[in-house]
């Protein structure tokens, strides 16, 4: 019998593993692919590497953009051809995520769902799209959703202990999606305070709190504190490389880019507003992000690195103190953005638009119905799931926004969406909705 369930679960991985390959796989050979368009200048950046002339942009050492991703291309391009090399990491990426998506639907307690899990993430337009890009939402969906097994896997093997060795890489795997795309860093204090509460919790019940002593409650609060410690040791000790590289070649300890407000000023300028918020315009149209653009080399012409980002957070800020109602407009409309169900190539493809749009609107309906009425989403760790989605809401409510920010969040989105149809579905059978993330 014991053979029979192994044989089982070795014929549902291969499933998984093949099934994966050959979704992601048929998409980079056949789909929209464009690796050779290097819009974001990772690739410009991992062909500096090669050439020698180091992380460097405009002639001289740079912090624009997190090095995780040109590194990797950097590495890759070694082996063959930049796009065919760039492609055959995607795919592995898009793989190991389906993969890890998979393992974290099973550790959440529904194991006879997850297949359904892995089978969506392979869909997934968002993704799907995304891995035919040189961008970094393959590699940081892969690491997220790794992140997520990890930390649930640790935490139920932790049980009472203080710590657990996990938590040391729960921390690293953290800072390489710092260094991936640093707006996560919003994520991490929910990450703490979770692991605190938690670890506060688990030792105030396992020593009946109730009626100890002073110092024995400070105690358990400085025993509290141990595993979000490792947790930032982890996180440090992937990330200070990076910090200490800025601080020698820029002269300032830079945590994660120089690109931040850029994207803020983006987000948050007189011509977007204008057009956008108040006016009636959904796209900001070629000439309005010209005048922006101008206006934006005038001011950081000139400026070191360094001191442009702070000029484009001085700039962004000067509008949204000067125009607060259009801000608070623009802060609504970034949220719908972020949440917009039908992708702008809709215009081009309309009935793909539309499917699309109805498969994100039942998959986010869905995503809510688990969110409010399972209670398990809510307990430890599996609260990071709507709260992952709550933190990168709000980081988008201010950045530029778009339905390319939630690529990272489909997985997640994927397993609260598939939890939610099953709570539905029993609620009709039985009247009874069964606990999940158990």
């Amino acid at each position: 019998m014991r053979h029979g369930i192994q044989e089982s679960s070795f014929n549902t991985k291969c499933l998984v593993l093949v099934g994966a390959l050959l979704v992601r796989g048929m998409f980079l050979w056949l789909g929209p692919v464009l690796l050779e368009r290097d819009t974001d200048a990772y690739g410009f950046l991992a062909s500096q590497l090669q050439d020698g002339q180091g992380y460097a942009r405009e002639g001289g050492p740079t912090a624009f953009r997190p090095p995780l991703y040109p590194l990797m291309l950097y590495v890759i391009w070694h082996f063959s051809e930049p796009t065919l090399a760039t492609a055959v990491l995607h795919l592995l990426l898009g793989v190991l995520t389906v993969w890890f998506a998979w393992r974290v639907a099973c550790h959440c307690g529904f194991r006879q769902l997850s297949l359904l899990v892995a089978a969506l993430v392979a869909i997934d337009p968002l993704l799907l799209f995304h891995s035919g890009r040189l961008m970094t939402e393959t590699l940081f969906t892969a690491l997220l959703v790794l992140w997520f097994w990890v930390l649930i896997t640790t935490e139920r093997r932790r049980q009472n202990k203080i710590c657990d060795p996990g938590h040391l890489v729960i921390g690293a795997i953290f800072g390489l999606m710092v260094l991936c795309r640093p707006g996560v860093v919003i994520f991490l204090p929910f990450v703490f305070v979770g692991l605190f509460v938690h670890a506060h919790s688990s030792y105030t019940l396992a020593s009946n709190g109730i009626g100890l002593p002073r110092d024995s409650r400070l105690r358990v609060a400085i025993r509290s504190l141990t595993c979000p410690l490792v947790v930032f040791v982890g996180l440090a000790a992937v990330v200070s490389p990076w910090v200490i590289r800025n601080w020698y070649v820029l002269g300032v300890p830079v945590f994660m880019t120089t690109h931040g407000g850029q994207t803020f000023w983006r987000a948050n300028n007189n011509s977007f507003y204008d057009e956008c918020v108040q006016g009636d315009s959904e796209l900001w149209s070629q000439s309005g992000r010209e005048i922006w653009e101008d206006e934006m080399k005038l001011m950081t012409t000139g400026l070191t690195e360094v001191d442009a980002d702070r000029a484009c957070y001085r700039a962004a800020w000067n509008v949204v103190t000067r125009r607060p109602l259009q801000f608070a407009k623009s802060v609504r409309d970034r949220v719908i953005r972020f949440w917009k169900i039908k992708p702008r190539q809709a215009l081009k493809y309309p009935v793909l638009g539309a499917g699309i749009g109805v498969f994100y609107f039942f998959e986010i309906v869905l995503a809510l119905v688990a969110i409010m009425f399972q209670r398990g989403v809510w307990r430890w760790p599996f609260v990071l799931f709507p709260l992952s989605l709550l933190s990168f809401t709000l980081l988008h409510s201010l950045y530029w926004s778009n339905m390319r920010m939630r690529t990272p969040l489909m997985p997640v989105i994927i397993v609260l969406a598939v939890v939610g149809g099953f709570t539905l579905l029993r609620k009709f059978q039985k009247g009874v909705s069964q606990e999940m993330f158990s």
